[in-house]
């Protein structure tokens, strides 16, 4: 789970070097993602999840609701104070 995704650079470099795009997820409080998939290319062939929502108010996102519930192994929050 990318927190603070943007446009899903780190993903798309997850993806490139050999992880499987249908198990990530970037969450982001503003949708850049159509951005992303414009840049990349890649609307196609890139599976990974986005979703818009504040990660600390997750009663706003039945999505990242769910996803807080369930297992996940690495978080990154790496861009979150871009914003």
């Amino acid at each position: 789970m990318d927190i603070g995704t943007f446009i899903g650079h780190d993903l798309r470099r997850l993806v490139y070097d050999g992880t499987p795009s249908n198990n990530l997820y970037g969450v982001d409080i503003f949708s850049h993602f159509e951005t992303g998939s414009e840049f990349f290319r890649d609307r196609d062939t890139f599976e990974g999840q986005f979703i818009e929502a504040d990660f600390l108010n997750s009663s706003a996102s039945p999505e990242l609701t769910a996803l807080k519930s369930s297992k996940v192994d690495i978080i990154v929050i790496s861009q979150v104070l871009r914003q």
